[in-house]
Parts: C-alpha cells; structure tokens; sequence
C-alpha cells in the first residue's frame, strides 16, 4: 500500500533540522570535516594502546575509521546534501524556477525578505512565508522518500489503519 502525505503540517524538528540544512548548505562540508576531525582527535594512537586493542575495545586507527563511516551525524549531513543537491537541480530546470530562487536567495545568499518580495514578484510577507512552507514540506517530502523521516499520520488517516 503506497501512503502519501496530505497533511502539509511538517513536524517541528524537522522544521528546524530543514532550516539548519538550508542555511548551513553552503558550510555542510565543513561540519562533516570538523565531526570528522572531532572523531580522529579521539584517536589514542600508540603500541600500548595497539596491545591493549589486542584484547579490549580502544581507539585504534581502525577503530577511528569505522567511527567515522558509521557516524550517524556525518551520514545524515551527506544524504541532507544529496537531497538539496536534488532539489535545487530540479527546481532550476523548471519554467519558472520561483522556490530555486527562493532558496539561492533566502538561504544561500541571506538576503533579506523585503529583497525576496521584490525579486520574486510576489505580493506580500504572508505569500513569501506561504512559498516557504510549501518549499519546506517539498524537502520533508524528499527527507521521508530518503527515510530521514517517518510519515506522521494524522488522526483521521489512522483511523484507516486500526481495526474497529
């Protein structure tokens, strides 16, 4: 059974894990590399610790390196930047690449929303936060397909599921 999302409320960690991707997109890279280098300064490299590895769990270099591919926060740093990735080649590749600007302007160059208003020809501050929420639930939309994030089922959706 193929589920879809209705209900365009997004949880609220989400909304803020998406905000922090957007804004922070520019310097993703560098928190995987200051994660990264906060793994490898655990690293307690030498041949007593090598011995001592031998027979109990230590911070080897082996060890360090699997830390650092299984580390949860990098792996969800690098599918957050796949999914933006994704989304902005999609959006620039449309007619009228309105979010694609939305989110070059508001996020990747910070301007202000008075500037976005102006440039994005739209009529107020309520329609500018409109065209946020609908972006944000279109990235949530990814994050779920990514399983970043399980579908919230509302309560009228839920009743569908359970037996009476």
């Amino acid at each position: 059974m193929q589920k879809t999302i209705t209900n365009k409320n997004i949880p609220q960690v989400a909304k803020k894990e998406i905000s922090f991707v957007l804004y922070n997109y520019n310097n993703l890279d560098s928190l995987i590399e200051k994660r990264k280098n906060t793994i490898i300064d655990r690293l307690n490299y030498s041949t007593s610790a090598w011995l001592k590895g031998r027979n109990q769990e230590s911070n080897s270099m082996e060890d360090i390196l699997i830390m650092y591919e299984q580390d949860s926060y990098i792996r969800r740093i690098k599918i957050w930047q796949k999914i933006i990735n994704r989304i902005l080649n999609e959006l620039s590749n449309e007619e009228y690449p309105i979010e694609y600007y939305l989110i070059k302007y508001k996020y990747l160059e910070n301007k202000s929303d008075e500037f976005l208003i102006d440039k994005l020809n739209l009529n107020s501050e309520e329609e500018l936060q409109h065209l946020i929420i609908e972006l944000k639930f279109k990235i949530y939309s990814y994050a779920i397909k990514e399983n970043l994030y399980k579908e919230v089922i509302s309560d009228e959706k839920m009743s569908n599921y359970c037996y009476s």
